[in-house]
């Protein structure tokens, strides 16, 4: 891309040209995430109980909390660009191995360890874009990064809804593609960016003078940082129906064409992100943090609502929307609070705790649905999404009351 388009494409979007950069990467990455979807219907397919699928769900929900500590720490010491090539060269060869094998339970591990790795390596992703952007920038930093997410989502989503169920092998192919050609951006389209020791070490030395002080000083103003993190955790586990919950309900409304309608409610969902990511930024830009997480909860349960106590596919289509709506409110609002709340230095670590804390919701959330399904029914299980998020929200409005109390609103 010329200067002179990411010039123009800068002055529209308000952001640095690396950001834009970043969210080119960012569309071709997030294709491979499809997987975990999909994985879940082949699994279902080859006739694994709903307690099974669930647990393998959560199985690989939990297996990327090692992978994003070690990407996040790792970025820190050796870089964001490294750390990224390194790990995403792993997924390349797993990838183009699964090509030769068969529908069996090594193609299922191999492209499990991908979607694993995948994951892990959103905080790099992340800090990244943090990096290279200016603070008055962030917002819509967060905004294009979310744009790449929905951009990549819906279209390999529309791809998988026509040709999964046709050729997979041919599917995995284009994944394969795609994941090559995000690493030819990464090394091409911008300098690594490792923070400067010198300074580090020069923040650790005053850290060190005032250990007791600053510790007390940082506890007091952050101490609902992690707390924030630990209530995300609801939401995450809402989140997670989009591969695992999300497939029985279809299965239960139009059995014969399940992969399909699951594809096109993934593109639905995902074209959401895409039509309202810079129309939701501009206009909650104003609102702190905590109070969008709010809104975001309050059109969260709005759409698990419409999921658990109807079986039309129309309405269903419709609660993507708002299921789309809510947790980009999340996903944006989340990275700008650590943003705010962290250093340059350790910021591929921090990423990497609290995408752990509060996705552990994508852990919880598979054992906690195939449980439920399993037991009691498809009903009770949305029902209790529904419930999930609105003591979410509740919880989130309490942060807020005390944040703002305490003068850090």
């Amino acid at each position: 891309m010329s200067n002179s388009g990411l010039a123009k494409i800068r002055n529209l979007v308000g952001v640095d040209d690396n950001i834009i950069k970043i969210f080119l990467i960012r569309v071709f990455h997030t294709t491979s995430i499809i997987l975990a979807t999909y994985i879940i219907i082949m699994l279902k397919n080859a006739n694994y109980s709903k307690e099974e699928t669930g647990l393998i769900s959560a199985i690989i929900g939990i297996s990327y909390v090692p992978m994003s500590i070690i990407a996040g720490v790792l970025s820190d010491r050796l870089g964001r660009k490294v750390t990224f090539n390194f790990f995403k060269i792993i997924t390349i060869v797993l990838l183009a191995i699964s090509l030769f094998l068969n529908n069996g339970f090594i193609m299922h591990l191999l492209l499990i360890i991908v979607v694993c790795i995948n994951n892990g390596l959103e905080p790099v992703i992340v800090s990244t874009a943090i990096d290279f952007s200016k603070e008055e920038e962030r917002k819509n930093t967060f905004a294009m990064l979310q744009l790449g997410t929905s951009i990549g989502m819906a279209g390999i989503s529309l791809v998988a809804s026509s040709l999964f169920d046709l050729n997979y092998k041919l599917f995995f192919t284009i994944l394969l593609v795609f994941s090559i050609v995000s690493t030819m951006l990464l090394k091409n389209l911008y300098k690594d960016y490792i923070p400067k020791k010198k300074e580090s070490e020069k923040k650790a030395s005053k850290k060190k003078q005032n250990k007791k002080k600053n510790y007390i000083k940082i506890d007091t103003k952050n101490k609902t940082l992690i707390i924030f993190s630990i209530i995300l955790i609801t939401f995450s586990i809402a989140s997670s129906q989009l591969t695992y919950g999300l497939t029985y309900k279809v299965e239960a409304i139009n059995k014969s064409e399940t992969e399909k309608w699951v594809g096109l409610l993934s593109f639905i969902y995902y074209s959401a992100f895409f039509i309202f990511n810079l129309v939701v930024s501009k206009i909650t830009k104003k609102n702190s943090c905590i109070v969008n997480i709010i809104i975001a909860g309050i059109i969260y349960t709005i759409g698990m609502a419409l999921i658990a106590f109807n079986s039309n596919i129309i309405l269903i289509c419709c609660a993507m929307c708002f299921w789309a709506t809510a947790q980009l409110l999340i996903n944006i609002n989340n990275g700008l609070f650590i943003a705010e709340n962290s250093d340059e230095n350790n910021r591929g670590t921090y990423n990497a705790i609290f995408t752990i804390i509060s996705g552990s919701g994508t852990v919880l959330g598979p054992l906690l649905s195939g449980y439920i399904l399993g037991a009691f029914g498809l009903f009770q299980l949305w029902s209790c999404m529904v419930l999930i998020c609105f003591v979410g929200t509740m919880a989130i409005c309490g942060v807020y009351y005390f944040r703002k109390k305490n003068s850090y609103e």
